[in-house]
C-alpha cells in the first residue's frame, strides 16, 4: 500500500510538471506573440512618424529626448544620436519657451504657439527663424504627465514674407504721405 500511494503521488507530480511545462510554453509563446505585435506597432509608428513634414519629438516629464523623428533632426540641425537623452533646453536654451512646456506638464493642457521666433544659439547663421508649435502632455492611466509630444513646422518663409509686406505698406504709406505734402 505505502509503495502504491507512493507510485501515484509521483505520478500526480509528473502530470502536475507536465501541466507547468505546457502552460509555461504557452506563456512564452504568448509573450513572443506579444513582443512581435509591439515591434510591428513601433515599426509603423516609426514609419508614420518620418513620413509627415511635422518634426516631432517625444520627451519625457523633465523634457529628456526620449524620440525624434527625421524631420525634427533636420530641422535641429543635430544627429538623433546627438539628441536622444539629453535635455531639450540644453541643446536649445530658452527660459520662455521653458516655461510654455512646463505650463503644459503641470496643467496638463496642450499649448499651442504660431510663428514664434527663435534663434539657435548654436547655429547662429540662421538668423531668427518662426515656429509654429504645440506641446501635448502625454498622461498615464494615472492621469499624470509622463511626458510631451512637440510638434513643429517651420514657418520662417511665410513669417519673412509677411514681414517684407509690412515693410512694404509702411513705404507705400510714407510715400503716398509725402505726396500729399507736395
Amino acid at each position: 500500500p505505502h509503495r502504491a500511494g507512493e507510485q501515484h503521488r509521483r505520478a500526480d507530480e509528473d502530470r502536475e510538471r507536465d501541466r507547468l511545462f505546457a502552460q509555461s510554453e504557452r506563456d512564452r509563446e504568448e509573450l513572443a506573440e506579444l513582443a512581435a505585435e509591439l515591434a510591428r506597432e513601433r515599426d509603423l509608428l516609426s514609419t508614420i512618424m518620418d513620413s509627415t513634414e511635422a518634426q516631432i519629438a517625444y520627451l519625457d516629464a523633465e523634457f529628456n529626448f526620449l524620440r525624434v523623428n527625421d524631420p525634427y533632426c533636420r530641422g535641429a540641425g543635430h544627429a538623433r544620436e546627438d539628441l536622444i537623452g539629453r535635455n531639450h533646453f540644453e541643446v536649445f536654451p530658452s527660459d520662455e519657451n521653458r516655461a510654455l512646456f512646463e505650463r503644459a506638464r503641470e496643467s496638463g493642457e496642450t499649448v499651442v504657439v504660431r510663428a514664434k521666433p527663435f534663434t539657435f544659439a548654436d547655429q547662429p547663421e540662421r538668423g531668427t527663424t518662426y515656429w509654429d508649435w504645440t506641446v501635448m502632455p502625454v498622461k498615464a492611466r494615472s492621469g499624470e504627465v509622463e511626458g510631451v509630444v512637440l510638434s513643429l513646422y517651420d514657418v520662417t518663409a511665410r513669417a519673412r514674407a509677411l514681414q517684407a509686406r509690412q515693410a512694404r505698406l509702411v513705404r507705400a504709406r510714407a510715400l503716398v504721405e509725402v505726396s500729399k505734402q507736395i
